[in-house]
């Protein structure tokens, strides 16, 4: 499953870039497996990430998470947790996706579905984020899937996803990770149809 934003490193060098400039950016560094470059990014943006004056930046976190993991950076990534002190946004959607992502990324398999699950309960608006809350929460798992090769994380992708498209079934990413991930070949065919 892929949303494409073409990169452009020099986009983030202004107090003025757009958030949705630089969050398509990151992300598509993200997507290219340039997570050093992607974590850089995303850290010039962190108190922004961190206290969001609009609610929406907050949307950044799990990639600022993830990034940061994946280019080793796991001390100032752990760092982000332990200042974290806003309760409400620790008990909402980004939060617990970043943990998710945290904890499957350390192996700690079982922490990590559970934070996806409490992250499933807690799916906000779309209002103005880059990327809808359900497809942002079906591909950090995706992602854990494919790094790890838990099958868990495989499931509950495929169940979330199918969960979407009675929600939203005019969405065809939902159809396609049903198709990528479903064992039932009738499953696979009514998907692709």
């Amino acid at each position: 499953v892929t949303v494409n934003f073409k990169a452009n490193p020099n986009r983030y060098s202004t107090d003025k870039e757009p958030y949705l400039g630089w969050f398509g950016d990151s992300y598509s560094l993200i997507k290219k497996g340039q997570h050093e470059q992607a974590f850089d990014m995303l850290s010039k943006k962190s108190t922004d990430i961190k206290i969001p004056l609009i609610n929406y930046q907050i949307g950044s976190l799990p990639y600022y998470i993830w990034s940061g993991l994946k280019s080793g950076k796991k001390e100032v990534v752990s760092k982000y947790f332990s200042e974290m002190t806003n309760e409400e946004m620790k008990d909402g959607f980004d939060y617990q996706l970043s943990l998710a992502g945290y904890h499957g990324l350390q192996a700690d398999h079982k922490a990590a579905i559970e934070y996806l699950k409490k992250a499933s309960y807690r799916i906000p608006l779309i209002r103005t984020r880059p990327l809808f809350p359900w497809y942002q929460l079906v591909e950090i798992c995706e992602w854990l899937y494919q790094d790890t090769k838990v099958a868990g994380y495989r499931d509950l992708a495929l169940e979330l996803a199918k969960a979407f498209q009675k929600i939203w079934p005019m969405h065809s990413w939902a159809y396609a990770v049903e198709a990528k991930y479903t064992s039932s070949q009738q499953d696979r065919t009514r998907a692709l149809a």
